[in-house]
């Protein structure tokens, strides 16, 4: 990979080269998603919810820019609470 100073250099390199490379530490340019494939949630979004950083979630729709998935162990999930006697 070529590091400069100069702005110009810049203007030099086609997208499509640059969409290419794959330097170790970033993710690929393009995510290839498909229905029912497993994610993981990298920011907490819901914490009361159980949708906290590093919960897995499996797909279930895709769209332009939104990404619908479900917890499988919300669904399947039980409380338990101790009787008094």
């Amino acid at each position: 990979m070529i590091m400069s100073e100069d702005p110009q250099d810049q203007l030099t390199f086609p997208e499509e080269f640059l969409n290419s490379l794959t330097p170790s530490g970033l993710p690929p340019y393009e995510l290839k998603l498909k229905i029912g494939c497993i994610i993981m949630l990298l920011r907490h979004l819901a914490p009361s919810k159980g949708l906290c950083n590093g919960t897995r979630l499996i797909v279930t729709k895709l769209q332009q820019n939104i990404i619908q998935a479900k917890n499988p162990l919300m669904v399947q999930r039980r409380f338990s609470f101790p009787e008094s006697v």
